[in-house]
């Protein structure tokens, strides 16, 4: 027996047990057949004893578990759930997302053309978080709750739905194994199959702040991640592409903007002033630039910080 909707929570070292209480709190009250299927992508073992007891919560719930015992990235997961034995439409939501009160009542009136991929909106806590969190939340605000842009070109997985008819049609690039811009090659993969996408009012708040050194430390896998792109699809742009062009065309500015000295100039004034991103803009531009590949150095000492 399958069911219409399948609701799908991608995990890594969190607690999705607010999401989990929200999410069939509202599944109980409607009619629909969903279903709820956790992933968790090999987190450690604190999250993992979380989970068990979860497990033992939701044991009468339309909840069910898919566990892995290695870490193998968000792209491989994303096309586990893609290959996932089902029919009807696919709803893919980040584990620290937690669903406005009607979330399944859109889900079930919005969803309806399976030809079309259909994008949610998540949004960030209005008071001002403390401080090790408060980057991530300006970066949230600012930056990715924006929604005017080409959807298919900024896609994002945090939450997203497509009908199982199209999953023969697409796939997830596993050759990226860390964090960042593997939405974006989806997105990609979508335009060029002319497969629409359409943002609807599917909301979530997104809680899930990462402190000062790991949100850092996700930035620059995600500049890492974009020389792979490059090479994949090389006529894409972004912001920091174009940015990096024109640091090119004059002679030593790249490289100085490329130095290590430079990137912890970035960090001091993003710690001091997180609000400040044109100095996150800065930091992901000189790795950009560097001629350095393996990574060792750039972000020394980030997970002391926050």
């Amino acid at each position: 027996m399958h069911s219409r909707y399948n609701i799908h929570i991608l995990n890594h070292n969190y607690n999705p047990k607010p999401l989990l209480r929200e999410i069939t709190d509202q599944i109980h009250k409607n009619q629909a057949e969903i279903r709820v299927v956790v992933w968790d992508d090999g987190s450690d073992a604190v999250c993992q004893h979380q989970l068990v007891v979860l497990q033992k919560e939701f044991a009468r719930s339309p909840v069910t578990w898919v566990t892995g015992v290695e870490n193998v990235g968000r792209a491989r997961m994303r096309q586990n759930i893609l290959d996932f034995d089902q029919e009807g439409w696919i709803v893919c939501l980040d584990s620290d997302m937690v669903p406005d009160e009607d979330f399944v009542e859109q889900m079930v009136a919005l969803l309806v053309d399976p030809a079309q991929v259909y994008l949610g909106q998540h949004y960030y806590q209005v008071e001002i978080p403390f401080e090790p969190f408060r980057l991530h939340w300006y970066y949230g605000k600012k930056r990715e709750v924006r929604g005017n842009e080409n959807l298919r070109r900024h896609f994002s997985t945090g939450i997203f739905a497509l009908h199982s008819s199209l999953t023969p049609r697409l796939s997830f690039d596993q050759h990226l194994t860390g964090y960042g811009h593997e939405d974006t090659l989806f997105g990609l993969q979508l335009e060029n199959l002319a497969i629409p996408v359409k943002r609807i009012p599917l909301k979530a708040q997104h809680d899930g702040l990462d402190p000062f050194g790991k949100f850092l430390e996700k930035q620059y896998e995600a500049v890492h991640n974009l020389q792979y792109l490059q090479k994949a699809f090389p006529g894409y742009r972004n912001g920091l592409i174009k940015w990096g062009r024109r640091f090119r065309s004059i002679p030593g500015l790249s490289t100085w903007i490329g130095r290590e000295a430079f990137r912890a100039f970035c960090i001091q004034k993003l710690e001091r002033n997180p609000e400040r991103l044109f100095y996150l803009d800065l930091w992901k531009l000189s790795i950009y630039l560097s001629e350095e590949r393996s990574g060792e150095g750039r972000t020394q000492g980030l997970e002391k910080r926050g």
